[in-house]
């Protein structure tokens, strides 16, 4: 392959041996230690996937690995079956894998892990062959470095679904078809149609890469179509027995329903997605990540490569021909991505990082390709230089994806966390991620799986009243929760539109928590991740008593000691209650008259005892603006429960200091009341 020659120019043959000699093999000495050097370095990359990978291998299982988990853990091989059927939404393939995993023995939610790993990490030699077949060596061993170190690929190699699975079996059905028009023996076909078969019945988005395999083929080795049509024909016939699952799945309109909200086709993200795929996390931007640094680094050092390559040889970049099999590479990149435009145009769409996995191997062997050009089109010290700084780049995104910001939640070491510093019988609350849309194939909690000793455990809601009831005795009481649920979280999360909280509310709405705002924290541990995670102990209930009549009624309670209720000392209403035999919600606002700025606490009382109680601090801007700035974080809203039966005896009181005013209820909240 001549420093000017065009990418994959020339018969498909001759092409290949010329690139092999100019890239790998300069002189037969040098060809000698190339071939000696290339598996060498290949393997050291492969470990080194590995032990990224292995990293990550025992985060807490999130998200859809919940579901995967779910069915293998409580199911037979008929029941496996019958559950992918009826309540996923992708083949069973995967889902036999993991459950064979868990059969050795052990810890089973890293178990359910190994298929992922174990694929994942073996794609990494694939890609390597692959684009060695393509491109040479240079071409290949950019590739599985590409592979190795993205984060991407590190991150759904520790996922308990089936995307590495099928990257590899894409992958290794690809190689075996070009390996199979070589001529000569048919086991190549049949391990083409093997893994072709076994990657669809991974995951439905391989038929893009399979469709765009045998298209090409049909069009550039006519002479092959009877092989490949029997390959093909065998494939479909091993592929019936699933499609009534298929067609099962298709009625699952709550999992495709998500995926056509969480991912909309734009103009944008015809670009961004491949790229997030290439260089980026599945879970975030890129602009957070490998973020703005990293990014235009890497940007930066290719075009200064591409633009040297181009200064010493002219027309190094020319792009393939499509005949050819690095076009083949360059149409494979682009099958999965116009296959979901093409689903987009047609129905619901499913436009996210993961949905163009299949053509991910494909997309990094032909980077490869350019990089292997860009190389042979440079002196020696120049490409070495360029491919050093390029793979520390990556390393960088690879170690930075390992951080403690981007590992999943960490529920696992909640749980050790507990194990630790609970005492015996201590109740745990947990609140799940998916505690706003609980999914009823699920198991109500998670923790369980972690816990080593054995804690009565309970879901947040009215199912975990008991647990709460338990501090009225003086037991501790853990919460486990997404940080972003604590009230302190909820209150900053209103800084970047309303401005920063004060200080002193947030000083106040750390100080308790609970269903009715009644508990009293005691400690708080928070631990990194993607979404992280707090563990909140609690000991012991606010309590409070309201007496007198009149003028004369003094609130009597736990946290603030003796108050006087009076008028004047605080302004506001209630202007939400709904009725009785409803769930209570309670919602208004409290300024202190003085300051004109929150109240130190709203208190709530029925038949004279304190049921619930805030610190406030929802942004109310129409109460800013009749008051002053300082009086925008004024509002309430809360659900306490248990709640009284009779909403008519409720009683608000927000308190500033030792005096306290009743906050009268709106006509608003009045017809609420009535159900209105």
């Amino acid at each position: 392959m001549g420093a000017t020659e065009p990418l994959g120019a020339g018969s498909q043959t001759m092409g290949r041996a010329a690139d092999r000699r100019t890239v790998s093999s300069p002189t037969p000495a040098a060809g000698t230690r190339g071939n000696v050097l290339a598996p060498a370095l290949v393997g050291l990359v492969t470990l080194l996937a590995l032990l990224l990978r292995l990293k990550g291998i025992d985060q807490t299982l999130v998200a859809d690995e919940n579901f995967t988990y779910s069915i293998i853990s409580r199911n037979g091989v008929a029941g496996v079956w019958h559950d992918v059927y009826h309540t996923s939404i992708t083949p069973p393939l995967h889902y036999y894998l993991a459950w064979l995993s868990v059969q050795f023995g052990g810890d089973s939610t890293v178990l359910v892990r190994l298929p992922s790993l174990v694929f994942g990490t073996a794609l990494v030699p694939l890609v390597f062959l692959l684009g060695r077949r393509v491109g040479g060596v240079t071409a290949g061993m950019a590739a599985a470095v590409i592979i190795a170190l993205g984060p991407f690929s590190i991150w759904y190699s520790d996922e308990a679904r089936a995307y590495a699975t099928m990257m590899f079996l894409v992958a290794l059905s690809t190689y075996a078809l070009l390996r199979a028009l070589d001529g000569g023996s048919r086991r190549w076909w049949a391990v083409c149609g093997v893994c072709g078969c076994a990657a669809l019945w991974s995951h439905y988005t391989a038929v893009f890469v399979l469709v765009a395999q045998g298209a090409w083929v049909v069009w550039v080795h006519r002479e092959r179509a009877r092989e490949l049509l029997i390959t093909y024909g065998l494939l479909g016939l091993a592929y019936l027995p699933w499609l009534p699952g298929f067609l099962a799945q298709r009625k699952n309109k709550i999992g495709i329903g998500i995926i056509d909200e969480s991912g909309p086709v734009s103009l944008g993200a015809l670009v961004r997605l491949p790229l997030q795929t290439l260089i980026g996390h599945p879970a975030v931007g890129l602009g957070t990540f490998p973020g703005a640094a990293v990014g235009f680094a890497l940007l930066a050092v290719a075009i200064v490569l591409a633009l040297a390559a181009a200064a010493f040889a002219k027309g190094a970049l020319r792009p393939p021909s499509l005949r050819s099999e690095p076009g083949l590479v360059l149409i494979l990149t682009l099958a999965t991505l116009a296959g979901l435009l093409l689903y987009a145009a047609a129905g619901s769409s499913l436009f996210l990082p993961r949905n163009l996995s299949a053509s991910l191997p494909a997309f990094a062997v032909l980077v490869g390709l350019v990089f292997a050009r860009i190389a042979a089109a440079l002196p020696l010290s120049a490409a070495a230089a360029g491919a050093a700084v390029l793979t520390g780049l990556l390393a960088v995104s690879a170690v930075k994806s390992l951080g403690d910001d981007y590992r999943r939640a960490p529920y696992r070491e909640a749980a050790r966390y507990v194990d630790r510093v609970a005492a015996p019988g201590a109740p745990v609350v947990e609140a799940r991620l998916d505690v706003l849309g609980p999914d009823r194939r699920l198991p109500p909690t998670t923790l369980d799986e972690y816990f080593q000793r054995r804690h009565p455990l309970y879901r947040t809601g009215a199912v975990a009243a008991p647990a709460w009831a338990q501090l009225a005795s003086g037991r501790d009481v853990y919460l486990v929760t997404a940080t972003n649920f604590l009230p302190t979280s909820l209150l900053k999360l209103q800084a970047g539109v309303a401005g920063s909280p004060p200080r002193g509310l947030l000083r106040r709405a750390a100080l308790l928590g609970g269903p009715q705002g009644r508990a009293v924290t005691r400690a708080t541990k928070l631990l990194a991740g993607f979404n992280p995670v707090a563990v909140v102990r609690y000991r012991g209930l606010v309590t409070g008593s309201l007496a007198g009549r009149g003028d004369r009624q003094t609130i009597t309670w736990s946290l603030g000691g003796r108050v006087r209720v009076t008028r004047g000392a605080a302004q506001g209403a209630v202007d939400g209650l709904t009725a009785s035999g409803t769930p209570l919600l309670i919602s208004g606002w409290a300024v202190d008259a003085r300051r004109r700025a929150p109240v130190d606490w709203v208190l709530f009382f029925a038949d004279g005892r304190l049921f619930a109680l805030t610190a406030g601090g929802g942004a109310r801007p129409e109460v800013a603006g009749r008051y002053g700035r300082g009086a925008l974080f004024t509002g309430f809203g809360l659900a306490p429960a248990p709640a009284p039966s009779d909403h008519a005896k409720i009683r608000a009181f927000a308190v500033v200091g030792h005096q306290a005013s009743e906050l009268p209820l709106t006509e608003r909240a009045r017809r609420g009341l009535r159900g209105g």
